[in-house]
């Protein structure tokens, strides 16, 4: 695996906690320096300059000054996925209505926010005069209340009163940021073994990944197997693409899915009975949000910058 030309590492938006890189065979060296055996696996034999790289990690709880593990034990590398390739963000909002009172409210805690933050102009800084703009919202979230109070009790009064004047009262409706959506990524492959030790080498990668994925029975104070240890973590990497696509920050796998009948039937190797071809479906899902920092230009222009 050739390092790419042209690196780029992630960080959280407090710069403390390195959430990914793209030095995947810098991370594999790394880990064998600190006295690691890291088990490296591809396919196919031919696999290329342009490949997938998925780098495992033992699970850490990674908090504020512990960065997270980035002892590699499996890296495995297989062609750049035929299907899936789409980054695609999730940001929530919800509609909400403020009231008449919290629509009335609204123009007072804006005053008071402009006048905590320092950007209230010089002649609407004076004490009277935003005594004076409080009052006057508190008065009209007070008539504002009342004219509710007049709709609910008055037994169609305040309905009769809309007819009359042609007016309803403002229901103020926001958009309220809530939060962003971790990122899922569903990659597809098709693969197909070309000779006995292609074959032999894609059912180990399956089922490496598949021991990757899934979590381990816990050893110690645990007789009655009440406890089970977290699945591995993985950093995902483009290889051979210059950069191009996007990045990914650490992972773990929510989803495999082996097709041993792409084609609907049957279909061996007469030697080895191996599948001809295997289809091969990846879900991932990011263990960290992205913020607006980890999309400043500077820092994927200059990764220098970084640390």
């Amino acid at each position: 695996m050739a390092e790419p030309k042209d690196p780029v590492q992630f960080y959280t938006a407090g710069r403390q906690n390195k959430t990914g890189t793209v030095f995947p065979t810098k991370a594999i060296a790394d880990a064998e320096a600190n006295g690691g055996k890291v088990d490296i696996m591809s396919f196919p034999n031919d696999i290329g300059t342009h490949q997938f790289i998925m780098n495992f990690v033992k699970f850490t709880l990674a908090g504020k000054g512990t960065p997270p593990n980035t002892n590699v034990v499996t890296s495995i590398a297989l062609p750049i996925p035929g299907q899936g390739i789409s980054d695609k963000i999730g940001v929530k909002y919800n509609q909400d209505e403020l009231g008449v009172v919290g629509g009335s409210m609204l123009g007072a805690v804006g005053s008071i926010a402009k006048l905590i933050d320092g950007d209230f102009p010089a002649e609407e800084q004076t004490g009277a005069q935003f005594a004076e703009q409080a009052v006057k919202t508190g008065l009209q979230a007070a008539g504002a209340a009342g004219r509710t109070a007049v709709n609910e009790l008055g037994m169609g009064i305040g309905a009769a009163a809309d007819q009359a004047f042609g007016n309803v009262v403002n229901p103020h409706v926001v958009l309220l940021f809530k939060n962003v959506d971790l990122k899922t990524f569903t990659l597809q492959w098709k693969l197909a073994p070309s000779n006995p030790q292609e074959s032999d080498m894609l059912k180990k990668i399956l089922y490496k990944i598949r021991e990757h994925a899934h979590p381990s029975i816990k050893t110690t104070y645990n007789s009655a197997n009440f406890f089970l240890n977290y699945p591995d973590q993985v950093d995902l990497y483009y290889e051979g693409v210059n950069e191009n696509l996007h990045y990914f920050k650490r992972s773990a796998i929510t989803v495999m899915d082996v097709n041993y009948q792409p084609e609907g039937e049957n279909m061996f190797f007469a030697g080895t009975k191996a599948p001809t071809r295997i289809d091969l479906s990846l879900t991932f899902q990011e263990t960290e949000i992205w913020t607006a920092e980890d999309y400043h230009p500077d820092e994927i222009k200059n990764p220098s910058n970084l640390g």
